[in-house]
């Protein structure tokens, strides 16, 4: 278990925790890697 939102404002905008964001961006340069390789 994570803390996946850093900061949730009154207008319910929510700013993502940075290592989150990190670990997704990573997983996603490696399926495009994948899908470009086909």
């Amino acid at each position: 278990m994570g803390l996946r939102t850093l900061i949730v404002t009154s207008d319910k905008i929510e700013y993502p925790h940075i290592r989150f964001y990190q670990k997704l961006e990573k997983k996603l340069k490696q399926a495009q890697r994948r899908l470009s390789k086909k």
